[in-house]
């Protein structure tokens, strides 16, 4: 029997990283991705069965070639966890339209791209309900 396969977006931290560590122990195999490599890489390194395959997801072409890069190693995944997210705390005081612009474009339209990445993948096996969202609540 293979290994069950999970991709996480913003997995170098936070809550994709701590899932990531979860599913890695209970023997998955974790594909990661966030825009940090150094964090991914450190990661990867650390446990056995955790890929790191960095991405910027608000590059719509890089979120479908990463996840082809995925598809490619591990010819299966049975779940996808967005994670991915940014905000400074140090800006919540102020009202910062380009940080705004930023946290959107990262933490909403970022989930859009890796759903769309992986849309027709689910569909054509018929288990859509496969993948999962996560937004920044400060969205």
């Amino acid at each position: 029997m293979n290994k069950k396969t999970i991709w996480i977006t913003g997995g170098s931290t936070g809550i994709g990283k701590a899932l990531a560590i979860k599913f890695a122990s209970n023997g998955w195999n974790v594909a990661v991705s966030a825009r940090r490599t150094e964090l991914l890489i450190e990661l990867s390194n650390k446990y056995e069965n955790i890929s790191a395959f960095p991405l910027d997801v608000t590059n719509k072409n890089k979120c479908m070639d990463t996840f082809n890069e995925i598809k490619n190693k591990y010819n299966n995944i049975d779940i996808c966890f967005f994670s991915t997210g940014t905000w400074n705390p140090k800006k919540e005081k102020d009202v910062d339209v380009e940080q705004m612009e930023e946290v959107f474009k990262v933490n909403f339209f970022g989930t859009v791209n890796s759903i769309k990445a992986v849309e027709q993948y689910f569909k054509d096996k018929k288990k859509w309900y496969n993948y999962y969202c996560f937004f920044n609540s400060r969205v």
